[in-house]
């Protein structure tokens, strides 16, 4: 019996889309950083802030870690600090914390074009709670975005632990970043289950930490595309997760329809 569930996030219990390319967000941005006396152009600010990215990734790279996971706090403060030219103002920016989490919801807000929960998501974790279950969050992503966006959803509170690989450097799908949630919180392998919208990450790290998982297909793929994802990344033909075609959290509590 199912006694743990560990979520994914985006594309699983949040749909959401953001979009970096877009000129506006790099135009604001660059307003955003001269008010506080950092002058960027905007393309001068899009170009560094990918560099400034890869060369962060780079940096965590090493024999413990093959899937780094940058915190986007650490480039927003380069940013500023390597602007190719600083203003006087008569109130210099203090980069601290609180200005970088700022900086970095001024940029999310700005690039994200949805942000809505699943039909079934509250609904399901209502339930589970009902039922006594316990609910951690396992996901790649931007603790900076992600713990104001699960308050706005109002999801937040259901969750009796949260990871997000921001904190820890590494993203699924390294087994140790899943490793390192089943030990802090002493779970059970054996009635856990993993639900997310990714073979490569969800299902692949929850096989390799001897989970069994959950695929909501969110992406809306053909079964011939899922069993040829599942060839591609899942190694064990013996392994099998669950595999709700439609997407529809719901289906969790009742069982699946396998691809």
């Amino acid at each position: 019996m199912t006694e743990t569930y560990l979520f994914d996030l985006y594309g699983t219990l949040i749909d959401i889309h953001t979009d970096q390319t877009m000129p506006s967000l790099w135009k604001r941005m660059a307003i955003h950083y001269s008010i506080y006396g950092a002058d960027w152009k905007p393309q001068q600010l899009k170009e560094a802030y990918y560099r400034m990215c890869g060369q962060e990734a780079e940096k965590l790279l090493g024999k413990t870690v093959q899937e780094p996971e940058i915190d986007l706090l650490t480039v927003f403060r380069r940013m500023y600090e390597e602007a190719p030219a600083h203003h006087r103002t008569e109130k210099p920016a203090a980069i601290d914390e609180d200005w970088l989490y700022m900086t970095a919801n001024v940029f999310r807000t700005i690039s994200r074009k949805k942000l809505k929960l699943y039909p079934d998501t509250v609904p399901v974790l209502k339930q589970l709670k009902k039922e006594g279950k316990k609910i951690y969050l396992l996901s790649n992503a931007q603790h900076a975005f992600t713990v104001p966006e699960m308050e706005m959803t109002g999801i937040y509170d259901f969750f009796d632990g949260i990871f997000i690989s921001s904190d820890c450097g590494i993203k699924k799908p390294q087994k140790e970043f899943m490793e390192k949630l089943l030990e802090t919180y002493h779970i059970d392998r054996q009635s856990a289950v993993m639900i997310g919208n990714e073979i490569r990450s969800d299902v692949l790290i929850a096989h390799a930490c001897g989970v069994s998982s959950v695929y909501l297909n969110t992406s809306g793929f053909t079964d011939r595309e899922i069993r040829k994802q599942m060839r591609e990344y899942i190694a064990d033909p013996g392994y099998k997760p669950l595999i709700i075609k439609d997407g529809r959290l719901s289906h969790l509590l009742h069982g699946g329809n396998n691809a």
